[in-house]
């Protein structure tokens, strides 16, 4: 009853195996797999319908910037251009605008033709010093006339404004300010993130919905009980002042992901853009 012991130093098996699953490209597992979110946010932090974006400037990165071309990621074309200075700031991910002449200007948004129906979100640190008045963030339309122009602007008289709407049909939000006082929602020189949706009814508050950090916020005024009704041609798109050369209200901060949509968000959707953050 001798012990042979045999070292294989290698081995091979030769035959013919089971069907492959792999058939016109197509592979089949016989066991599910499960993978964690690797993005960082929680579930639910995507972008929402992102098919319907007119306007995506990613300030992510640094492609955003070609030149003094601001690209558009949304597919629609619609690239703007930094004017009189306005400067992307890769370390901030974000615009900066000095709030003396300087803006990011689209010479036509073909959408924004008769009632745009619409969305925008963005984030803002806004740095205008204490005791300056009116700057508008956004402003768009070929005239300055009501339901034919749209803005945003930031006032900041007692402890602050911020108007929203169409020319003398003003939708407001007080008390938003840094300046003193009761019932402060931000901070000058504290990002924060700002949206607005508009139904295609009117202006009015329950069609006209204003955001901040994915909370809806309470609108002061009756607003407009028309539609917008944008002239049919060129609509000039202006981030970081009024069309106006007489009273521009230059802003003077920092912007980062710009985004407008060609439909209204839902209160969800708005908070699914909060939650993917600033740099998200």
């Amino acid at each position: 009853n001798g012990h042979t012991n045999i070292h294989i130093a290698g081995i091979n098996f030769f035959g013919t195996p089971a069907p492959s699953s792999l058939e016109d490209g197509h592979m089949t597992l016989g066991k599910a797999l499960t993978l964690p979110r690797v993005s960082g946010h929680p579930a639910g932090a995507e972008t929402p319908r992102a098919e319907s974006l007119v306007v995506h400037y990613d300030t992510t990165v640094d492609s955003v910037v070609s030149g003094s071309t601001v690209v558009d990621i949304s597919g629609e074309g619609n690239n703007g251009t930094l004017v009189n200075g306005a400067a992307y700031s890769s370390t901030d991910q974000a615009f900066v605008f000095d709030g003396t002449n300087d803006y990011l200007l689209l010479n036509d948004l073909p959408q924004a033709d008769g009632n745009f129906i619409h969305s925008v979100s963005y984030w803002l640190q806004d740095l205008r010093p204490s005791g300056a008045t009116s700057e508008n963030f956004l402003y768009f339309g070929a005239a300055a006339s009501a339901n034919q122009d749209f803005q945003i602007q930031y006032n900041y008289n007692g402890n602050g404004t911020i108007y929203l709407g169409t020319q003398d049909n003003w939708l407001t939000l007080g008390n938003f300010g840094d300046l003193g006082g009761t019932g402060k929602k931000i901070l000058r020189g504290e990002w924060n993130h700002y949206a607005y949706t508009y139904n295609g009814t009117s202006t009015q508050p329950a069609n006209l919905k204003f955001y901040m950090n994915g909370e809806e916020m309470p609108m002061s005024g009756s607003g407009s009980s028309s539609a917008l009704s944008f002239s049919t041609g060129s609509t000039p798109f202006y981030i970081g002042r009024h069309s106006s050369s007489v009273y521009p209200n230059n802003f003077e901060g920092k912007f980062s992901n710009f985004k407008m949509y060609n439909v209204a968000l839902t209160a969800e959707e708005v908070a699914m853009e909060y939650a993917l953050g600033r740099t998200g």
